[in-house]
């Protein structure tokens, strides 16, 4: 599994707020640091950030998050990490969650010249605190990948789902199924099948001694029957077999009712600020 970097074991869902912040962002640095796995990445994690870096013009594929930045050190932190991706020639996202410091540093990345592209809630829940109620839709079955021939299947739903350019589907299968062969126990990928038709994905990460759900979709046609709350439940419910007390994830405006309603709670926000060269403009 890959190295946590808020302790050993599993946090407890007792854990003091600051202390569970920072096992998000730890969380969600482990999402990219899979991508040491990959030869097209680059991926480094100091004390005071986490960054990664490739050769691909898609801000997903290039960013630095969990800064914990002296107040006096973020203008050169900032023009580090553009001067990278300018000698590459690529956008970044860097990601500015609960636990990051200081506290104003998204008015400073915008000052530099990022836009802020999205923001969503944090959430965390108790994993033997969930709702499990829901009924799960008839007809559906989640099935966790192991093989990575079966993630373009997984991977087109999600990008419809999310609306990744055509550019990132090759790029991303390949990471994620290296990220697969490489830390099994790290990434668990999930697709859902309705009457055998895949309609619905998640991922979860396991790292910073938390479980982390990422891209739960559900295909428009396939909406309004708890398929979203079934692809939720299953991951957490294998995160909750492995020792794991606590989930993190963020959630956008679609999703953040079904979120609550199966247990979890709001605990900060995550904002994502982008950054283009400067001869590419804003996409």
């Amino acid at each position: 599994m890959v190295s946590t970097s808020t302790g050993a074991g599993p946090l407890a869902p007792d854990a003091p707020d600051d202390v569970l912040a920072a096992a998000l962002e730890a969380n969600f640095a482990e999402r990219f640091a899979l991508f040491r796995c990959w030869p097209r990445a680059v991926v480094r994690d100091d004390p005071d950030l986490f960054w990664d870096l490739t050769d691909l013009p898609l801000p997903f594929f290039n960013n630095a998050l969990r800064a914990r930045l002296p107040a006096d050190g973020v203008d050169a932190a900032v023009h580090q990490a553009t001067a990278r991706c300018l000698r590459a020639g690529v956008p970044m996202n860097w990601w500015v969650g609960p636990a990051t410091c200081p506290r104003d540093l998204g008015a400073a990345l915008e000052a530099h010249g990022f836009r802020r592209a999205t923001t969503e809630a944090a959430m965390s829940a108790d994993l033997h605190a969930l709702d499990e109620t829901p009924v799960w839709p008839a007809g559906l079955t989640v099935e966790r990948l192991s093989d990575p021939a079966d993630l373009p299947a997984w991977y087109d739903v999600l990008a419809a789902c999310f609306g990744y350019p055509d550019p990132a589907r090759e790029p991303f299968i390949e990471s994620t199924g290296l990220a697969l062969r490489n830390a099994p126990g790290a990434l668990h990928c999930y697709l859902g099948r309705l009457a055998g038709e895949p309609v619905a994905t998640s991922f979860m990460v396991l790292g910073g001694g938390v479980a982390g759900l990422h891209g739960v979709g559900t295909l428009p046609r396939a909406r309004r029957q708890g398929i979203g709350a079934a692809m939720t439940l299953a991951p957490l419910r294998d995160a909750r077999a492995l020792g794991y007390r606590v989930a993190v994830l963020r959630a956008s405006a679609l999703g953040i009712g079904v979120y609550r309603r199966l247990g979890f709670r709001s605990c900060g926000e995550i904002a994502i600020y982008t950054w283009w060269p400067p001869d590419q403009g804003e996409r």
